[in-house]
């Protein structure tokens, strides 16, 4: 019987470690940006990267109100700087993408605190791609964060876990996309009864999930009817719209 009991648990930490190392590759082998895309956030802002994420800021340096956001699973923070970049253009609006460890939001909800350390601005507004959306909300509702946060944008991202229903001095974007097989527009539809009553909502017509970043096709994601630069420019119209209104 103890024979068995050893052998049972040498089993166990084998599988264990087996799944352990089979996360570090999923988790370690994320989503990067496309080639090129950097290059093109720079045509329009100022884009720097570092070891703790991307902070893009206007050309004319004047900061009044920041956006801290959350890339999705598995996706790296340059990936999205070409989506913010004309935002940040048309608006003056800055945003911080904090790095998360494993590339996973889920692991670091609270990393926001600190990438609002990287910029002197006002107004912060709390948001994320995907499950880096859901983590936002998620830190938008902490003891740390609400007295600071003016609002939630969320791309391709909807709220679980999370009753944000009751906040009426939260600002919300909600865009969603028809071909999103990820975070497809009904499941979001369905779970808006945690968001505000105000909920500003805009489904973006062919658009799919990896289209909200620069980064290529997705797995398990739907098939779009636009292209990319059709895409990126109506995310950037809807988002700027939204921060503009502020």
């Amino acid at each position: 019987m103890r024979r068995l009991l050893a052998w049972t648990a040498g089993v166990l930490a084998v599988l264990l470690a087996l799944g352990a190392v089979a996360f570090v590759v999923w988790a370690g082998n994320p989503y990067e940006a496309a080639p090129g895309s950097l290059e093109r956030a720079e045509r329009s802002a100022d884009v720097a990267v570092d070891e703790d994420g991307v902070v893009i800021t206007p050309r004319d340096g004047g900061v009044d109100t920041a956006v801290v956001f959350y890339p999705g699973a598995r996706v790296e923070p340059e990936a999205y700087a070409a989506s913010w970049a004309p935002v940040v253009a048309e608006t003056g609006v800055s945003v911080v993408m904090p790095r998360m460890p494993f590339n996973l939001a889920v692991l670091a909800p609270g990393r926001a605190e600190a990438a609002m350390e990287r910029i002197d601005a006002d107004t912060w507004y709390l948001g994320g791609h995907s499950m880096g959306g859901a983590m936002a909300a998620f830190a938008a509702e902490g003891d740390a964060l609400a007295d600071r946060t003016e609002g939630l944008v969320l791309w391709g991202s909807y709220v679980a876990g999370t009753d944000l229903a009751g906040r009426e001095d939260l600002r919300v974007l909600s865009v969603t996309a028809s071909e999103d097989l990820l975070a497809d527009p009904d499941t979001v539809r369905e779970r808006s009864g945690n968001l505000p009553e105000d909920t500003v909502s805009v489904e973006i017509d062919g658009m799919n999930h990896a289209q909200f970043g620069d980064y290529g096709p997705q797995t398990a994601d739907g098939t779009p009817r636009i292209g990319d630069d059709e895409a990126h420019a109506e995310l950037a119209d809807t988002t700027a719209g939204f921060l503009g209104n502020g």
